[in-house]
């Protein structure tokens, strides 16, 4: 789970909102990072209003998942990168581009604008 991508001048940015999802081949799952999430809430980093936000969209991608409609099910146990492929290069920007910040963050993170 994460706040959506936007476009940068050197690529793009996000922020991840820590909680996971791990799905098996067979469908079963389970959270991951339940604990650093809550502690992410309670330290004041997320806001509840975000954390509850996170949440509900984690279930419902896991609806999608148990019905077996999501489509990042679609060939996912047998994909693989191609062997061709390469790391990709981070930009030597990376660090003085500036922050493409997403609209909703004072929602988000309790933060003034």
């Amino acid at each position: 789970m994460e706040e959506p991508f936007r476009r940068t001048p050197i690529g793009f940015d996000t922020q991840d909102h820590t909680l996971d999802i791990v799905v098996q081949p067979d469908l079963t799952w389970a959270w991951r990072d339940e604990n650093e999430f809550r502690n992410h809430v309670r330290e004041g980093f997320f806001t509840e209003g975000l954390a509850e936000a996170v949440r509900e969209e984690g279930i419902r991608v896991l609806d999608e998942i148990s019905s077996g409609v999501h489509p990042c099910l679609a060939g996912w146990t047998e994909w693989s990168p191609e062997k061709s492929w390469k790391p990709p290069v981070v930009s030597e920007q990376w660090a003085t581009a500036p922050v493409m910040f997403w609209d909703r963050r004072s929602w988000a993170y309790g933060v003034a604008d």
